[in-house]
């Protein structure tokens, strides 16, 4: 299965000099690393109760939705925690853009057993793990 690249699924050019992004001359770019064989994609997966939403989506995350779930009358305040895909790798790699995949079942599963790590260590009412896959550009919302 081929699918089309990030800059040509957001209708913008990929390759400068052969390189995603701009040309730097001794820049690297990093690149997710595919396996030479096809791997069933799994994008939509989540489990919710009263006190855990947990999901894994191709959607766009929804801060709103997270901090309407987390709220409680008697809670003293509610934390939100956003991670966004950044123009650079540990190595001042240039990143355009992350392609994120997952065994949804799997991922879920993680997701909830984090969230019960989380309330057996602290008081925490409510936790909203959301995770993104597909292709994210920098400045996407990826968790």
């Amino acid at each position: 299965m081929t699918r089309p690249s990030l800059a040509a699924a957001r209708g913008t050019a990929a390759h400068h000099g052969g390189r995603r992004g701009p040309s730097r001359r001794g820049s690297r770019v990093a690149r997710s690393r595919r396996p030479d064989y096809d791997v069933p994609r799994a994008t939509m997966g989540a489990v919710s109760d009263d006190q855990t939403l947990a999901r894994v989506t191709a959607e766009p995350l929804s801060v709103d939705e997270a901090l309407a779930f987390i709220a409680d009358a008697s809670a003293g305040g509610s934390c939100i925690f956003v991670g966004t895909v950044r123009d650079s790798g540990p190595g001042g790699e240039i990143v355009t853009g992350l392609t994120y995949e997952s065994w949804s079942e799997i991922a879920v599963d993680r997701l909830r057993e984090i969230a019960e790590g989380l309330r057996a260590r602290w008081p925490i009412r409510k936790v909203a793990l959301l995770h993104r896959t597909g292709d994210l550009v920098v400045g996407e919302a990826s968790v």
